[in-house]
């Protein structure tokens, strides 16, 4: 059980670190065009970047539901039904308002605005 709680803490705090590279790749804008809206912002991201963050940040994401188990083992001994319920709230919420989705509809956007400049 021990080696549980330690394998699957690593592996979602590995997913959260990739996930947060990803994200900074795809992000981050060295002339900070953040106020004007939009995706115009990743006009300065190259292709190779792009296709790099979204590696990262996919592959990151698909290691939150173990991230999320983590969290399900170490509330298991309190309340099995909370523990429970809360591990599949924290996995349907992560895809679908940070996971996967996200980080896809990011990188498809990034890319046709890269392929356009």
């Amino acid at each position: 059980m021990q080696n549980n709680l330690i394998i699957t803490g690593l592996l979602g705090l590995l997913a959260a670190f990739l996930v947060g590279i990803g994200e900074y790749l795809l992000h981050c804008d060295a002339l900070a065009r953040f106020s004007e809206g939009g995706f115009g912002f990743m006009q300065g991201i190259g292709e190779q970047r792009t296709t790099l963050g979204h590696f990262f940040g996919v592959f990151g994401a698909t290691l939150y539901p173990i991230g999320c188990y983590h969290i399900y083992l170490m509330l298991r001994s309190a309340n099995e039904k909370a523990a429970l319920a809360t591990f599949f709230y924290w996995c349907i919420w992560i895809y679908r308002w940070r996971g996967v989705d996200r980080v896809a509809r990011e990188y498809f956007s990034a890319y046709a605005i890269a392929r356009h400049t």
